[in-house]
C-alpha cells in the first residue's frame, strides 16, 4: 500500500523460522528497506497464510489472514500499523467460528478501519460470504464472527472488495448454486 512519497507498506508470510508468520516492511521510495528482514505482525502458533491489506487512509495498513492458531480450522485475525511502527491494533480475532474461514478481502471504510470478507464453511454444505467491519480503535462492529453478505445453498467463494467512495464497499463472489435433482 503507498504512504505518499513514493513509498510502500507490505505485509506477507514467511516461514523464516520454522512456521508460517506475518511479518511487514516499510520501503522507501528509493528502495530501502526501514524494518531489516521485517516488522513481526504476528508469530501466533501453527502458521498464518495468505495475507492482504488496505490502506487506512492515515498513513498506515489494515493487514488480515487466514490463521491456524486454534489448530483445527483456518480462522481470520487482522492488525493496523503504520510507518512508526506504531500498531492501531494488534493479532485481532475476525472470525474463530467452526469450520474454515477464508480468503480475505479488505476495503478502506473511509474512517480509519476497513471493511473485511471472506469465504466460510459454517453451513453444513457448501461455503457463504460474510464480512465484518473494524475501527481504528480495534472493535469489530458488527456482531461476533460476521455478519452473512450471501447465505444460499451453494458455494460462494473468491471474494473480490473495493471501496465505494462514499464509505462503503462493493464487493463480488463466484457463486455456485446446488445443481437441481
Amino acid at each position: 500500500m503507498a504512504t505518499g512519497g513514493g513509498g510502500a507498506l507490505l505485509v506477507w508470510s514467511d516461514g523464516r523460522n520454522g512456521n508460517w508468520d506475518i511479518y511487514g516492511q516499510w520501503i522507501h521510495a528509493d528502495g530501502s528497506r526501514t524494518w531489516g528482514t521485517g516488522l513481526i505482525v504476528s508469530t501466533a502458533a501453527d502458521g498464518q497464510w495468505q495475507p492482504r491489506a488496505c490502506s487506512d487512509g492515515r498513513g498506515g495498513i489494515i493487514a488480515a489472514w487466514h490463521d491456524l492458531r486454534n489448530d483445527v480450522w483456518y480462522d481470520i485475525y487482522a492488525a493496523g500499523f503504520d510507518t512508526n511502527m506504531a500498531y492501531t491494533f494488534y493479532d485481532v480475532p475476525i472470525c474463530t467460528a467452526a469450520k474454515e474461514q477464508s480468503s480475505v478481502a479488505l476495503a478502506p471504510d473511509g474512517e480509519g478501519g476497513a471493511y473485511l470478507a471472506w469465504y466460510d464453511e459454517r453451513p453444513e454444505y457448501g461455503s457463504d460470504i460474510y464480512a465484518q467491519r473494524i475501527t481504528p480503535s480495534n472493535y469489530a462492529e458488527w456482531q461476533t464472527d460476521g455478519i452473512p453478505v450471501c447465505d444460499e445453498p451453494g458455494y460462494q467463494v473468491s471474494v473480490v472488495m473495493a471501496a465505494d467512495g462514499f464509505g462503503g464497499a462493493v464487493l463480488a463472489f463466484l457463486f455456485k448454486q446446488w445443481a437441481d435433482e
